[in-house]
C-alpha cells in the first residue's frame, strides 16, 4: 500500500551566542546560523494520512506525539504567494490602500523649520511612510548636517535607507550606525548591511554585549545660524520601508531638548 505525507520540520534556534567573544563577535554570530542548519527538531506539522511514514519519521527525529501536530493541507501557506500577486486576478483582490500623505507634513520641503517650531507624529500605515524616507535624504544631501546617527534592528531587503547612509557617508558626513547583529532570524541580513555600511565609510556598532537594542532612533546635527540643532526620530516600528505599508506604527519628529539630550547620550 502507498502512503504519501506532507511534512514541515522545525529546528531549534534558541543557540545563544557567546557575547564574550569581542574580538570575532560576528563569527560567532556566524557559528550559531551555521549550527541552526543541523540544530535538533523541536516541531513537526504534517496530514495525517500516512501512520507508516509518520512512524518513521518521529523516531528518526526522535519527536514525541505532543511536538507533532496533524493538520489538513496547506502546511505552508507561504507557498501561495506567488499565486496571491499573480497577474489578472484584481477583481479577487481587496482594493488596494491609500496611504496619505500627512496633513501637518511639509509636502515640498524638508522638516527643519517645521521641527524648529513643532513636533510632528507619523501614524502608518494610514498615512504614508515617505516622510521618513524624505527626512533620511534631505539629512544626507542637506550641507550643513554635520552627523546622522541611526539605530537598525530589522530593515528591509533592498533598503532605501542602506543606501542613504551610504551617500551620506561618501559626501564626508559623520554616520554612525548601530546594528544590531542578535535580531533573530535577521542576523545574516544586518552583517551584510554591516560590511556594506563600513565599506562606504560609515562608523558601524556591532550591538552591545548581553543587552539587545530595540530602539527605532535617528539623531540629526545640523548646523545653523544660531548654532547646532539636533532633531530626532523616534517610532515604534523598525525602518523597514516595507512593513510601514502594513504595519501600525506611531512615530514622532521633535526637536524637544529632554529627549535630544536622550539620543546625544544613547548614540555616543
Amino acid at each position: 500500500m502507498e502512503e504519501t505525507l506532507l511534512f514541515k520540520v522545525t529546528r531549534d534556534a534558541d543557540s545563544a551566542v557567546d557575547e564574550d567573544r569581542d574580538d570575532d563577535f560576528i563569527e560567532a554570530i556566524q557559528e550559531i546560523l551555521s549550527a541552526r542548519l543541523s540544530s535538533f527538531p523541536v516541531r513537526m506539522i504534517c496530514t495525517g494520512n500516512s501512520p507508516t511514514i509518520l512512524s518513521y519519521l518521529k523516531t528518526g527525529m526522535d519527536l514525541t506525539e505532543a511536538e507533532i501536530y496533524q493538520v489538513p493541507p496547506p502546511i505552508d501557506f507561504s507557498t501561495l504567494n506567488e499565486l496571491v500577486n499573480s497577474e489578472g486576478l484584481d477583481r479577487l483582490r481587496y482594493p488596494v490602500w491609500e496611504h496619505y500623505w500627512p496633513v501637518d507634513f511639509p509636502s515640498d520641503t524638508p522638516l527643519w523649520d517645521t521641527l524648529d517650531c513643532t513636533d510632528l507624529l507619523l501614524h502608518v500605515p494610514y498615512q504614508k511612510y515617505d516622510p521618513v524616507i524624505r527626512f533620511i535624504n534631505d539629512a544626507a544631501d542637506d550641507p550643513s548636517v554635520l552627523a546622522i546617527k541611526i539605530t537598525l534592528y530589522r530593515t528591509s531587503g533592498d533598503s532605501p535607507i542602506i543606501r542613504t547612509l551610504e551617500r551620506a557617508a561618501r559626501s564626508g558626513k559623520h554616520v554612525t550606525v548601530f546594528v544590531e547583529l542578535k535580531a533573530r532570524f535577521d542576523e545574516e541580513r544586518n552583517i551584510s548591511w554591516a560590511y556594506r555600511l563600513e565599506k562606504a565609510g560609515v562608523i558601524v556598532v556591532y550591538g552591545i554585549a548581553k543587552i539587545k537594542v530595540h530602539a527605532k532612533l535617528l539623531l540629526v546635527v545640523r548646523r545653523k545660524a544660531g548654532g547646532i540643532s539636533r532633531y530626532v526620530y523616534l517610532s515604534t516600528g523598525n525602518f523597514n520601508d516595507k512593513t510601514a505599508r502594513l504595519y501600525v506604527d506611531m512615530s514622532l519628529f521633535t526637536t524637544n531638548e529632554d529627549i535630544t539630550n536622550d539620543a546625544t547620550l544613547f548614540s555616543i
